[in-house]
């Protein structure tokens, strides 16, 4: 059968089965071919600036600002599945192929992304040394999309478009989170204790003012066809907070004591 190039494509055939050479018999069944798409894109791009400032051997300041663009149509495979499928080329006759498999941002778009820091080193000779340093970070907040699961519309020509599909209302990747920021801070004071052996004692703070940036929540959406047209609508969890992880970390403290020689 003249089967389409794409990932996950599902579509029907019907081929014979000659299980009885005077009684050939054929029966309809869905064929799904595995294949890279030339359909498929995912588009990067981004302009970087880099800064770093060192006054002395004791102080210095600098930081790294990035402005990017992911879009495409297709996420990529996500961590630990390795060859996840696509929408691309499945059922395509049952499902509008702009809803289905649109073209825009992607989940890893992260337009801003800004890092700045600085430190300063005392030297007390004999005494050791105390290091006090600064790091500050922003970033745009992930984006997501009003998405809902919508049946396939029933197509002759396919045997099993049945179910749902994830249907894009609005584009791909049109709503965004909440940007957050954080100030992280440590200081580290290394001191001599015999002949080359020292030792350091080590405070971070992250997140030292405790910014409580909601950066997620549940983004879960319905189909409403009461006006005969399908719309998207908020479901029944959307909005909500659905553990501590859709804030970011809150401030903590980490303690490290260590040996040199």
């Amino acid at each position: 059968p003249d089967i389409p190039e794409s990932i996950g494509t599902a579509r029907i055939v019907t081929d014979p089965l000659p299980s009885d050479p005077n009684n050939p018999a054929s029966f309809p069944f869905d064929w799904v071919k595995w294949d890279n798409s030339s359909k498929a894109e995912r588009r990067y791009q981004a302009f970087t600036v880099i800064a770093d400032y060192r006054p002395s051997a004791n102080w210095g300041i600098g930081g790294n600002y990035t402005y990017s663009l992911s879009q495409g149509n297709y996420e990529g495979e996500g961590r630990n599945q390795p060859a996840i499928g696509t929408a691309i080329g499945t059922y395509t006759s049952s499902r509008p192929e702009e809803a289905a498999v649109p073209y825009g941002t992607l989940q890893s778009d992260i337009p801003h992304r800004l890092r700045a820091w600085g430190q300063y080193r005392w030297n007390f000779d004999r005494a050791g040394q105390f290091v006090l340093g600064a790091v500050y970070t922003y970033q745009s907040g992930a984006v997501w999309s009003n998405t809902a699961n919508v049946a396939y519309t029933d197509t002759p020509s396919y045997f099993n478009d049945q179910g749902t599909y994830t249907h894009f209302y609005q584009g791909r990747g049109n709503q965004r989170f909440q940007g957050f920021w954080h100030a992280d801070l440590s200081a580290r004071y290394q001191f001599p204790i015999w002949k080359r052996l020292q030792g350091w004692l080590k405070l971070d703070v992250f997140n030292f003012t405790n910014e409580g940036a909601l950066t997620s929540f549940n983004t879960t959406g319905s189909t409403d066809n009461s006006g005969g047209v399908p719309v998207w609508a908020p479901g029944g969890t959307f909005g909500r907070i659905e553990s501590e992880l859709d804030y970011q970390i809150p401030r903590t403290y980490f303690v490290t004591f260590g040996l040199t020689f």
